[in-house]
């Protein structure tokens, strides 16, 4: 196991133009083949002050990745004012990404992962190279500054790994590169749709409500043991009654189980005491016992 510590410049030798609203400026470095590398620690260093440099609005969006960077067909900005931004930070294709932006005279930046979890082990990836990529956007035709220089530092564990585990990996890394072109993967809940949604107990407070069996009703429910007690024996399509309302789903505020014309209120369990029975008819006899020619019980 060996930690190589990466110190890579990166800048610009002359501006540029943001052409349609967007600029790409890109580096690689190359590292050890057939290797598990694992990012240690991360830093990135702003030497040029590169959002001072441009006269008007611009965001910056820079990466570090295992595979080059394709941007996608998602908005970014305020007002979705920008278009074609990079992939999301938490991509698998990403190993770091920072922002920079500027809206007239704030500026904003935000990092991931943040210098906190870039102190830590964080990501594992195959491709023998990293990606150093900048996106600039801009509203207008604007100029990009000659002086643009960034410093990044990288502590990059390397272990051999087998040629299964390094050829699955990279063949990942590449497809996961190439795959996103938008995400969408989240709905949106109406707020009159909410309701059927939340958890009851928060909604509401207190305990789900539930029904419960009348006390007049067990005897007309439990089993009887002889002819002395006070319980009776109960039908088999009275049981199926219980159990078949047992099962009735409910609205999300109503208590569980059912009411039942015949029985009354009829609680959800009575469908777990009972889980050999069942809202169905039952058989008229029990089915008779078969043996094999030596005497042995068959099984049906």
């Amino acid at each position: 196991m060996a930690i190589k510590e990466l110190d890579i410049t990166f800048g610009t030798k002359e501006g540029g133009l943001v052409e349609s609203g967007l600029a790409i400026f890109q580096k690689k470095v190359s590292l050890s083949s057939g290797m598990r590398h694992t990012l240690m620690a991360v830093d990135v260093f702003d030497d040029s002050m590169i959002l001072h440099q441009f006269p008007s609005n611009a965001m910056v969006e820079f990466f570090i990745s295992a595979q080059p960077i394709i941007y996608t067909e998602m908005n970014f900005g305020p007002f979705n004012a920008y278009f074609n931004r990079g992939p999301q930070a938490a991509e698998e294709n990403i190993l770091y990404k920072a922002i920079l932006m500027k809206e007239g005279n704030q500026y904003y930046s935000d990092e991931y992962p943040n210098q906190v979890l870039g102190a830590t082990p964080t990501f594992n990836w195959y491709s023998p190279q990293v990606y150093l990529t900048m996106l600039i956007h801009g509203l207008d035709e604007v100029d990009v500054p000659a002086n643009i220089a960034l410093s990044v530092y990288m502590a990059v564990k390397e272990v051999n790994a087998g040629a299964v585990e390094y050829g699955m990996g990279m063949l990942t890394e590449v497809l996961s590169a190439q795959t996103r072109n938008k995400t969408v993967d989240m709905y949106q809940i109406k707020s009159s749709l909410n309701v059927g949604l939340s958890f009851p107990s928060w909604k509401f407070g207190g305990i789900r409500s539930e029904y419960m069996l009348r006390g007049n009703a067990l005897a007309d429910f439990w089993l009887n043991n002889n002819n002395q007690d006070s319980e009776k024996m109960i039908s088999d399509q009275d049981v199926s009654t219980y159990v078949s309302a047992a099962r009735k789903m409910v609205q999300y505020d109503d208590a569980f189980g059912s009411i039942d014309p015949a029985k009354g209120a009829v609680p959800d369990w009575v469908r777990i005491t009972n889980m050999g029975l069942g809202d169905f008819q039952f058989r008229a006899n029990f089915p008779p016992t078969k043996k094999t020619d030596a005497g042995i019980t068959r099984m049906l």
